[in-house]
């Protein structure tokens, strides 16, 4: 060892309980980086007993945000801070300038990219596969009408599913058969859909798993994680839940109250036993008249989910719907006949038959 030189910490050569205490508190890059470099031994031990914490991801092809623990990387096709001095960072798969800041809840990094989105699922793929054991909390993630298969490949890996919150976008007039099956296909493994479309041109579900849980009546603690007002609502998709008369009453009465003024269809599957007198308390009904139904003009969207013994509850400003609860089912159905949603959310009913 030269004079004046500090003596290296042997980092390595500590016992293996000491050594993987100091990994734990390592922050998530030097996590990262320290699985790169040591062997196939500690590679299997932080697999098991390392967290990187919690994952919250925002994928979009413009601007996507990768953030696992305490690391955050923001990417962005048109960035503000494109003048600033950068430095070259690997981070597995992916290298490129960055800017680095430090917060107080970890360290950011920003960079320039064109496709924000391929990156940053490369990335996160990569990020997750190394490190097992995480929580995944949130992700929001748009698709568009030329969704290539890299991505797609890419997003399949991510399991999304498996988050506790997740929001999906995709182009109402997408064409690419396979993005809408992704989407279709997703939107079919969560307990709990909110869909509904934004200026005309796209499509959002927005999506949670409850469990055992009693289904929250305020939709904004079904998804804490995002913003979701009720009077954006077109559809509401729940299966294999549990709900309550005060649920299902509250849903009713909150049309008839003008809350869910661009509300569709509200559907939920596979109820346990429901008190019918409890889930229309308060809630005046008229006997179905399948005649004076048959002449609406929004007849046709409705007629697959109309069938059988309904009932007719009118809102505030005399708008028609029917509400069918059918116990043999153990399905709960409220159709919006005069609805105010636009002409695009009209035309997701046709594929809600399945979910």
């Amino acid at each position: 060892m030269q004079s004046g030189q500090p003596e290296k910490f042997p980092f390595f050569k500590l016992p293996d309980l000491p050594l993987l205490d100091i990994i734990r508190q390592m922050n998530t890059v030097d996590a990262c980086q320290f699985d790169e470099a040591y062997d196939d031994f500690w590679k299997t031990i932080t697999r098991k007993q390392v967290s990187l914490g919690d994952v919250a991801l925002l994928l979009d092809r413009t601007y996507s945000s990768v953030q696992i623990g305490n690391f955050t990387w923001v990417l962005s096709s048109d960035p503000t801070w494109a003048d600033r001095p950068k430095v070259v960072k690997t981070l597995g798969p992916v290298t490129m300038e960055v800017i680095e800041k430090e917060f107080a809840d970890g360290d950011t990094w920003f960079s320039e990219a064109e496709n924000t989105l391929k990156h940053a699922l490369e990335l996160v793929n990569w990020m997750l596969n190394k490190f097992p054991k995480h929580r995944l909390l949130r992700i929001s993630c748009a698709l568009f009408m030329d969704s290539n298969d890299e991505v797609l490949d890419l997003l399949e890996s991510l399991n999304i599913e498996k988050f506790e919150c997740c929001r999906l976008m995709i182009p109402i007039e997408c064409q690419d058969e396979r993005a809408n099956a992704f989407f279709d296909n997703k939107i079919k493994k969560w307990d709990a859909n909110l869909i509904k479309t934004v200026h005309e041109n796209k499509k959002v579900a927005t999506m949670t798993n409850f469990g055992t849980s009693l289904v929250p009546i305020d939709k904004s603690e079904w998804f804490s994680l995002f913003i979701e007002q009720d009077k954006d609502c077109n559809y509401m998709i729940l299966r294999n839940v549990n709900v309550n008369e005060d649920f299902l009453n509250a849903v009713i009465t909150k049309w008839i109250n003008l809350k869910y003024k661009k509300l569709v269809l509200v559907k939920i599957k596979y109820l346990g036993t429901l008190n019918k007198s409890k889930i229309l308390s308060q809630v005046c009904t008229k006997k179905w008249d399948k005649e004076d139904i048959n002449r609406h003009i929004n007849y046709k969207l409705f007629e697959p989910y109309v069938k059988g013994n309904m009932l007719v509850v009118e809102n505030k400003k005399s708008g028609k719907a029917a509400i069918r609860i059918d116990e043999e089912s153990k399905t709960f159905t409220l159709a919006i006949f005069d609805t105010k949603a636009k002409y695009a959310a009209l035309q997701i009913i046709q594929n809600t038959k399945n979910l």
